[in-house]
């Protein structure tokens, strides 16, 4: 076995990739190919990558597909953000690839983590830890982890610990209902309203959809964004630094209705970053992240206390990457992690890190199919 078909079929941005087997359980990511609609079938895609891997000299027979949405039977049906089905018997029957694993996205990131040297990554650099707390908080060596990302939707597996191995569990945690807090009734209402169901999802908050979803909130009515204020004073000193450092040139919130034509057109659009670049100029924007942050911190609370995630809570998302300040530099993500009536001595112990490593799904994928077939 010296290459492995992989793939990364998530809501957004679907790609397959050659890995080069290694010797000591290593892989090279040697080839990747954008899918580029997703309205095709898997099978077009995979036949047409493996017709351009083979006259490069990269041939197989095995496959590993991590899929964004729940798998059972080696397949998954409903794919977060799209109708396209990945059922590996169709693969197998219809391409030249005999041996076929479909895991979930997650999962896929979890066997990495597995295997993580955390004090080599943090030395690395592709880790980065989060104190919520003054202490230096370490990982129990038999504690369990959990992997946690907001993206397109809210991505979490769990790893538990055993035996000096882990149970790798996928979840659909993002369908799950989100705790209520006080000032936030109007932004419910919204949600509820705007989605036709009296159940809020975490996944409609913390996650890319989340971040729009409170963006439009502000702007649904002319004096949402006040009376939100109002409700919810602990915003308005950051309302006033942006109005403060912007006094000739406060930006208006017409750029975020662009953005939104542009996706109702079916432009690659990613809203999160796009929200984040005006941050500093626009104060809805810069409240929505905030705001963002914080339920991300609540949500966080809810998941580590379901296992008692003492191994570490790893935090995987370009949403997250690309807006560390708003996770390090204040305390809308640490303060909410936190706060419990009778649990925050122990969720301050509990050990934060960003894990940042490129091609993380496919490295997961090749650790899976060999864990499988090995």
């Amino acid at each position: 076995m010296d290459f492995i078909l992989t793939g990364d079929i998530g809501g957004t941005n679907p790609k397959l990739a050659m890995l080069k087997v290694l010797e000591n359980n290593l892989f090279d990511v040697v080839k990747i190919k954008d899918i580029k609609n997703l309205s095709d079938s898997i099978v077009v895609e995979i036949n047409s990558f493996l017709g351009e891997c083979a006259k490069e000299n990269m041939t197989t027979n095995s496959c590993c597909l991590a899929v964004a949405g729940p798998v059972e039977n080696n397949s998954c049906l409903n794919l977060t953000n799209s109708n396209f089905v990945i059922d590996s018997n169709e693969i197998i029957n219809n391409t030249f690839l005999e041996n076929v694993l479909v895991i979930n996205d997650f999962a896929a990131i979890a066997e990495v983590v597995a295997s993580i040297d955390i004090k080599e990554s943090l030395k690395e650099g592709n880790l980065r830890q989060l104190f919520v707390s003054n202490e230096d908080v370490l990982p129990l060596e038999d504690g369990n982890r959990v992997v946690v990302g907001p993206g397109t939707d809210l991505g979490v597996c769990d790893l538990i610990y055993d035996n000096g191995d882990y149970i790798i569990s996928s979840t659909e945690i993002a369908n799950t209902s989100i705790g209520v807090v006080e000032g936030l009734e109007d932004f419910y209402d919204f949600l509820r309203k705007k989605n036709k169901c009296p159940i809020i999802r975490k996944g409609d908050i913390v996650s890319g959809v989340g971040i729009k979803n409170i963006m439009e909130f502000f702007l649904d009515t002319n004096d949402a964004f006040s009376l939100f204020l109002m409700k919810n004073p602990r915003f308005i000193a950051d309302v006033e630094e942006v109005i403060s450092r912007n006094l000739d040139q406060v930006e208006s919130d017409e750029w975020f209705k662009d953005i939104l034509i542009k996706e109702a057109k079916g432009e690659d659009v990613d809203l999160a970053v796009e929200v984040s670049k005006f941050t500093k100029s626009n104060a809805k924007a810069k409240v929505s992240m905030k705001l963002f942050f914080e339920f991300f911190g609540l949500v966080c609370q809810d998941i580590v206390l379901s296992n008692l995630d003492r191994g570490g809570l790893f935090i995987v998302s370009n949403i997250v990457r690309k807006n560390q300040d708003f996770l390090f530099e204040g305390e809308d993500f640490s303060k909410w992690f936190a706060v419990n009536l009778k649990m925050s001595d122990y969720l301050k112990k509990v050990p934060i890190y960003v894990l940042d490593l490129e091609n993380i799904s496919f490295l997961g994928c090749g650790f899976a199919f060999k864990k499988k077939f090995r």
